[in-house]
């Protein structure tokens, strides 16, 4: 009997992944093992015994940032009970502490490049559990260049409505004896436009200024871009810049998507939202999307905020998804979308 006990308990450890990963009473596993945490962070199978970014050689001075995304990939609920780093000159925050089975959230890292100079790696750990505890692997890198500076530290635009351009600008100064100059400039895929001008040559210094300007096409959401110029400098022809900030959207749904989960057939179960504006009263004139069982309450009068009831009453058992778009009358027709997720059971 016992021997059946122990079989069976090997069978579960196999199929979770726990044998040679994750941690053990908080303790690091070895570097030759992958943590089974490291599959919240990778499409790959199986996962990197190390999930990278590396930010490319920088300025002295400058802030980086970067998401990694993080997906509960099972069945049941997993939390992000501790984050730890290896560095003060790194932050780690995560957007949410409980992860609901395929929800995504992100670890959002910081790193400033004015507290080192010359080649930087830090190791973040990303523990998962409570029942079941693994440890994740993360690792941020940059080359903080001692003769480049930037001034201020990124290029941050803040927050910026949806359909505006928008211009900031960084000031680039070289305090070696070469002939530093830079030649080129890649935005990536960023909405940007980048220009860049000479504006001081001296011995031992050289100022360029960087004007970066946000299009006014550009989709709403978080930016988190780099640039790239290029100089003539052989020991390293490439200088990153980080670019951030917030496209913002005139009308916001919170939450994003709404699940009624298990309702009897017959019953009804109500579940808010709140569709937020620019800061200006507007009305949501109609809904597409409803039926089947869903039906929206819309609040009566003009206002900033507004808070919109959704039902479901289920008239059958099975799933449904369906995306509700809210048409209103603010800035000539903005529209905003909820994903509604439900289930009726008998």
């Amino acid at each position: 009997m016992m021997h059946g006990r122990i079989a069976a308990m090997i069978a579960v450890a196999g199929m979770l992944g726990f044998f040679g990963t994750g941690s053990i009473h908080g303790q690091t596993p070895p570097a030759t093992q992958v943590p089974w945490a490291n599959k919240f962070f990778t499409a790959q199978n199986p996962p990197p015994p190390v999930v990278v970014h590396d930010f490319g050689t920088v300025p002295y001075g400058t802030m980086l940032s970067h998401r990694f995304p993080i997906t509960n990939i099972y069945a049941v609920p997993m939390q992000i009970t501790e984050i730890r780093k290896t560095c003060g000159c790194v932050n780690a925050t995560a957007t949410t502490q409980t992860l609901q089975p395929r929800e995504t959230a992100t670890i959002d890292v910081t790193m400033d490049a004015r507290k080192f100079t010359g080649q930087r790696t830090v190791t973040i750990y990303v523990t998962v559990g409570p029942k079941f505890i693994s440890t994740a692997l993360l690792q941020v890198s940059a080359f903080s260049r001692a003769d480049v500076m930037l001034s201020p530290g990124q290029v941050n635009f803040g927050v910026v409505p949806q359909g505006q351009a928008a211009v900031q600008s960084v000031e680039v100064q070289y305090t070696g004896q070469n002939p530093f100059q830079i030649t080129g400039v890649s935005a990536n895929n960023g909405p940007f436009e980048v220009v860049y001008q000479e504006t001081m040559r001296q011995r031992g210094r050289i100022v360029y200024r960087v004007n970066v300007t946000l299009k006014a096409d550009a989709p709403s959401g978080p930016i988190s871009e780099q640039i790239v110029l290029q100089t003539n400098d052989s020991s390293s022809k490439q200088v990153s810049v980080q670019v951030s900030g917030l496209i913002q959207a005139p009308l916001a749904v919170s939450p994003g998507t709404v699940k009624f989960d298990s309702v009897r057939v017959g019953n009804i179960l109500t579940q808010r939202v709140i569709v937020r504006g620019s800061g200006k009263p507007f009305r949501i004139l109609k809904v597409e999307g409803d039926g089947d069982g869903i039906t929206v309450e819309l609040p009566p009068v003009a206002m900033p905020v507004q808070i919109v009831n959704i039902r479901f009453q289920p008239g059958k058992t099975g799933n449904l998804s369906r995306r509700l778009v809210f048409q209103t009358d603010l800035d000539q027709g903005a529209v905003a979308s909820v994903m509604v997720e439900a289930n009726g059971v008998p």
